[in-house]
């Protein structure tokens, strides 16, 4: 562990990797856009769909590398562990506010869920915070995901 990592304000750690956390979130909109918008495939039916299945893990990585070099660049310590984290806690928050039907355009939703994805990993992986408050808060936000997607 580097002193940065221990010395660094959980405050301000939680802050950028919440910022980074639009990164993702507008990777995902482009994705999104491009998608719905016909620009990467032409074609209805079967064709766009593997144009999906395609775009939007490729999304996924290019929007946490993105992260990763937003707080890399901010001086967060161990960025990585935050952008390997937030895709999963994009997904976690994502799938919970689906669930809730918040009335928010799309686009506004896909930047909230990688702000939020990212607080979330950020708040787990800082070391400054005891163990037990960074696996409740942790398992708050993945259980009920959890449970949803099974259900």
């Amino acid at each position: 562990m580097t002193t940065a990592a221990v010395t660094e304000p959980t405050g301000r750690r939680l802050t950028v990797a919440c910022l980074a956390g639009l990164l993702p979130g507008l990777v995902m909109w482009l994705v999104n856009a491009l998608i719905t918008g016909q620009v990467l495939c032409t074609n209805q039916g079967f064709n766009c769909l593997g144009v999906a299945l395609l775009a939007f893990p490729l999304g996924v990585v290019f929007g946490a590398g993105l992260a990763w070099l937003a707080l890399h660049l901010a001086g967060v310590g161990q960025a990585w562990r935050i952008a390997l984290l937030g895709p999963a806690g994009i997904w976690a928050v994502g799938r919970v506010l689906t669930e809730l039907s918040v009335p928010l355009p799309q686009p506004v939703l896909l930047l909230l869920y990688g702000m939020l994805g990212y607080l979330v990993a950020a708040f787990a992986t800082a070391s400054r915070v005891a163990w037990p408050w960074r696996l409740g808060v942790t398992l708050l936000v993945l259980v009920p995901a959890l449970l949803l997607t099974a259900g």
